[in-house]
């Protein structure tokens, strides 16, 4: 029989003499010598090993913790995760619930971003061994574990435990600092409470998280480790972090918390707890509104070395040591200005007299005054605009998901680089900076671009654009109002879980953080139509690419659509169709499709149209496929609007009779003589004669009558 204590005692001395395990079965024969029996794989007597062995290393780590600090702290704590023994494999649902316990190098960083110290009271809703606590003392410490034998072993290192299901407890008061490493994953059959969400979430980490958030102070400080994504491209993150039950848990957190730092860690780095599923860490600093852009937007970076790991805290140890040595100043100031002998003033140091004090500027300002963001002495542009707008330090991740990221601490104000301001992102409806108006029901942009629209300056053959292209409405999804309509604002969740309306009104706050304007590659008008905040970035970055094969997107579509000028083209298809053309040639003539997604109301007919007329002019014969007959109709009109109304089409149904707006009536024929046609024009070179007013060149006489290419255009 195996005496837990003994074995766990032996593991802690061994670890201390600086041993190295380099498997699980080592430090199994180890134990069958002392205790003179066998440990099988699998058997009880094993588990014992396993829990003996992740209890020591705690234990090892407590004693590291309070002995050394700082940098040397997390050096010797990597020193012990390297000569652990790789802990007991979990089967693929452990790894995704993390059914382990926390690498001491990450619980140690963990601990030092929440500010975790001695007299720190800390709230740890989940236990386990106590990894996320070395830095605590217990005697501060609301320690919650489930599991009795878990339980038990924090007992054996001091503190306090009940065992309640962290899903509903919560202690007694209020702490410092709340951190949490959960188990996470969705659990079959089951939902749990979310606020402001009637239907929960099925996903455990995300209601433990909410529910140990209540117990930290408004000012006080929480770190999360949550079950993270495993995809490392970019595009393919963002896709991740906006399925629903993600989008809606951390959209909450963020409005409800203020999230400082949001990053990933590989699931390299945990190898030695047994599995390599990658986690997030969240840092939390006290309740309110999050200055970050959500994860969906911008994906967190993915740290992927315990070097990088080290700079990370390197850095949160500098910030910690400015505010130390900032507050030590001003307590030094304080004392001198309640000397009654002596006398302090703030004035401009060029007018100091020998008697007085300097100005001391502070951490962040520069001697003229002017707040230092970059941090560098320099200064550099402010934008004073929304709060959400994203700031300087997160703009490289978007691009690659691996680039540094320097935590500058939560501002109000943040600097914005020149491409995320052309970007728009971080904009949402009723935040739009000066000047650029915006209507949620019209197409009202700003003013210089309203009255060029109204004006009709820009016009065409056919002269201005018709009305109904001129009323486009904003791409947005239905029934989403703006923010100022009603008393609608982003914090205004329903406070009644119960109300059936409850999820519709938390969509459409969602929503409105979930679209930024949509900044136009082309230089030709925008009715000022929104994009989704996620879909903003990789649009962008696809003109971009499509520009540097095809030269400007203007010059490349005008040219394949056959137009005189960029005006001729301004004045039939908005900057959106431009774009979105332009992807489009770019697909197809690498021989891939491309998929129009825009909402009602944002010219998808005059796109369908200037690809059909593209298809003709690359010797392709267009095919229209649609659902409804009377949508022929509107193709047509479509193809007349940019310039293209001389056109003798084939429609494929019988007995039909299309009205056009200018008084033309076209008319098919019966099932029979339909068949007949049909027949004729499935020849070698009849088809092409349908469209003959747009036939290039005869370039396609071709020996034995070819059958020619097909180009499908579906509406």
């Amino acid at each position: 029989m195996i005496d837990r204590e003994i074995i766990t005692t032996y593991f802690v001395e061994r670890f201390q003499s600086g041993a190295t395990f380099a498997s699980i079965s080592q430090a199994r024969q180890e134990t069958a010598q002392i205790f003179d029996t066998k440990v099988v794989p699998g058997t009880p007597e094993a588990k014992v090993v396993d829990e003996a062995i992740e209890l020591s290393l705690v234990k090892v780590a407590r004693t590291i913790a309070a002995t050394t600090g700082g940098l040397e702290t997390y050096d010797q704590l990597l020193n012990l995760y390297e000569r652990q023994p790789i802990l007991g494999v979990r089967s693929s649902t452990s790894i995704r619930q993390q059914a382990y316990s926390t690498a001491l190098p990450i619980a140690y960083l963990a601990s030092a971003l929440a500010g975790i110290e001695q007299q720190t009271t800390v709230f740890e809703p989940t236990a386990g061994n106590g990894s996320l606590l070395i830095a605590a003392n217990p005697f501060n410490v609301s320690a919650n574990e489930l599991n009795a034998q878990r339980a038990n072993q924090l007992r054996t290192q001091g503190f306090t435990v009940p065992e309640h299901d962290a899903v509903t407890y919560l202690p007694d008061r209020l702490h410092d600092v709340v951190i949490a490493n959960p188990p996470f994953g969705r659990v079959r059959g089951k939902r749990f409470d979310l606020p402001g969400i009637a239907r929960g979430t099925s996903q455990i980490d995300q209601a433990i998280s909410f529910q140990s958030l209540k117990a930290m102070k408004a000012d006080g400080r929480a770190v999360l480790i949550l079950g993270g994504k495993p995809e490392t491209e970019v595009a393919q993150r963002a896709d991740a972090y906006n399925a629903l039950e993600t989008r809606r848990f951390f959209y909450l957190l963020y409005q409800k918390y203020g999230v400082e730092d949001h990053f990933t860690i590989a699931g390299d780095l945990y190898r030695k707890q047994g599995a390599s599923w990658p986690i997030d860490l969240i840092v939390i600093g006290g309740e309110g509104k999050s200055q970050r852009p959500l994860p969906a937007v911008i994906p967190p970076r993915i740290y992927i070395s315990f070097e990088e790991l080290r700079e990370k805290l390197r850095g949160k140890l500098n910030e910690i040591t400015q505010l130390q040595e900032l507050s030590d100043l001003q307590q030094s100031l304080a004392t001198d200005r309640d000397r009654p002998s002596e006398s302090v003033r703030r004035t401009d140091t060029a007018r100091c007299t020998e008697n007085d004090p300097p100005i001391l500027l502070g951490s962040d300002e520069l001697p003229n005054g002017v707040d230092d963001f970059a941090g560098d002495g320099a200064g550099g542009n402010l934008s004073i605009g929304a709060a959400s707008a994203i700031p300087r330090d997160l703009k490289s991740a978007a691009s690659d998901a691996r680039s540094p990221i320097a935590v500058r601490g939560r501002r109000e104000r943040r600097r914005r680089s020149s491409d995320e301001a052309d970007l728009g992102l971080g904009f949402r409806l009723g935040d739009e900076p000066p000047g650029a108006e915006r209507q949620v029901d019209g197409a009202t942009t700003s003013p210089e671009r309203r009255r060029d629209v109204s004006s009709g300056s820009i016009s065409s053959s056919r002269g201005s654009l018709p009305e109904r292209s001129r009323t486009a409405r904003l791409s947005r999804p239905p029934n989403i109002p703006d923010r100022t309509q009603n008393g609608l604002k982003p914090d205004s969740t329903a406070q009644d879980e119960q109300n059936p309306s409850q999820d519709a009104t938390q969509e459409r706050v969602m929503a409105q953080d979930l679209y930024a304007p949509y900044k136009p590659k082309s230089q030709g008008r925008s009715p000022g139509t929104l994009i989704p905040t996620n879909l903003a970035l990789p649009a962008q970055q696809a003109l971009d690419a499509c520009t540097r094969s095809h030269g400007d997107i203007d010059e490349f579509v005008m040219h394949r659509l056959g137009y005189g000028s960029r005006e001729q083209m301004y004045g039939v298809l908005y900057a959106e169709q431009i774009d979105a053309l332009a992807l489009a040639f770019d697909q197809k003539d690498r021989g891939k499709i491309f998929l129009n997604g825009d909402q009602t109301g944002n010219g998808k007919g005059r796109f369908g149209a200037a690809n059909i007329i593209d298809a003709k002019r690359q010797g392709y014969i267009p095919v229209f496929v649609t659902q409804k007959p009377n949508l022929y109709k509107s193709m047509l009109e479509d193809l007349a609007d940019i310039g293209f109304a001389d056109i003798q089409p084939f429609f494929t149904n019988n007995n039909e009779r299309i009205a056009l707006s200018n008084g033309r009536v076209l008319r098919t024929g019966n099932a029979a003589s339909q068949a007949e046609e049909m027949r004729a024009i499935a020849q070698p070179g009849r088809l092409r004669c349908y469209l003959h007013n747009l036939q290039p060149a005869p370039k396609r006489q071709q020996k034995g009558h070819a059958a020619p290419r097909i180009s499908k255009s579906y509406r």
